[in-house]
């Protein structure tokens, strides 16, 4: 696409002052045996924050310099060995580091009173100096690429959906973006060590219920969230993030503040609900006082739960 240099602009998907300009490039290649579209889409807003992140990891090599500026060598080889070994830190894979190998000489005398014709013992030393950092120019133009740019990958028809038509329902699906995060993080997808590959697909496949399950979960929080300010317009509803106004409630809010409380059953259909601290219970207060948003998931066949 960088080579083609054939962009598209887009402009903006989103209203305001924080949506993020788009251009973009659409190349039909074979995938998996199947004709797609490979629609590559670079980001004004992911671009000045790469920028960023290029320029940050400048600053990584400060505290390496100054450690090697410390040491002291017996040899010039050993100064540049040292060189060597710099060269190879993560933090030097986007920037370099030019040295200068300065030499330190020293007389050391013997002890004792000085014989005619005695001469000191030299003693060389040498330290490495920085001279100046400089960017790789190669490397860092492919890494602000890289993090600038995503591709997106359909089997949906220009006549269907247009280079620009594609981005927009894309970005229309950001909901479910946002929960699918959950599957693709480093923590759940880089540890599973099933064997079997029928085992990987059941398991797959549970946590993707899960998922589903964690979805509802949160539309029941945000509808139930909608009923009640419309019977209560203007009212603040402090059950939020620090005792913040309710606002979007999310599965992750109700997962945290949840921890640590349980149902007690006393008879049948009939449980109490046990705090985990004062503080909490102040949280579930607002719940407890407004019904219209226990009825998340009242349809459930266990107790409701609370949505602080």
């Amino acid at each position: 696409a960088y080579e083609k240099d054939s962009w598209e602009e887009f402009g903006t998907f989103q209203e305001g002052k924080k949506a993020a300009s788009y251009r973009g490039q659409c190349f039909q290649e074979e995938v998996c045996g199947a004709p797609m579209r490979l629609l590559v889409l670079e980001s004004l807003a992911l671009k000045e924050k790469a920028a960023a992140a290029l320029e940050k990891s400048r600053d990584m090599l400060k505290p390496e310099i100054k450690k090697i500026g410390k040491k002291v060598f017996l040899c010039q080889a050993d100064a540049e060995e040292e060189q060597k070994r710099f060269e190879k830190l993560p933090c030097t894979k986007l920037y370099q580091c030019s040295w200068i190998v300065e030499k330190e000489t020293k007389e050391k005398w013997p002890r004792g009173r000085r014989k005619a014709g005695a001469v000191p013992k030299i003693e060389e030393k040498y330290r490495l100096r920085a001279k100046a950092i400089s960017q790789k120019e190669k490397e860092a133009e492919y890494d602000l690429r890289k993090n600038s740019r995503i591709v997106l990958i359909s089997n949906v028809g220009e006549e269907v959906a247009g280079n620009r038509k594609l981005p927009q329902t894309y970005k229309g699906q950001q909901v479910v973006e946002n929960s699918f995060r959950e599957l693709k993080s480093p923590s759940m997808a880089s540890v599973i060590y099933l064997k079997n590959p029928e085992r990987i697909q059941a398991l797959s496949m549970l946590l993707s219920f899960a998922l589903l399950v964690r979805a509802i979960i949160q539309y029941r929080m945000r509808e139930g969230l909608k009923k009640f300010k419309e019977k209560h317009p203007g009212e603040v509803l402090r059950a939020g993030w620090g005792g913040r106004n309710l606002e979007r409630p999310t599965y992750k809010l109700l997962y945290e503040h949840s921890a640590n409380c349980y149902f007690e059953k006393e008879t049948r259909g009939v449980y109490s609900y046990a705090w985990a601290s004062a503080e909490t219970k102040e949280r579930g207060r607002y719940a407890q006082n407004h019904g219209e948003l226990l009825c998340i998931i009242k349809k459930f066949p266990f107790p409701p739960y609370p949505i602080f």
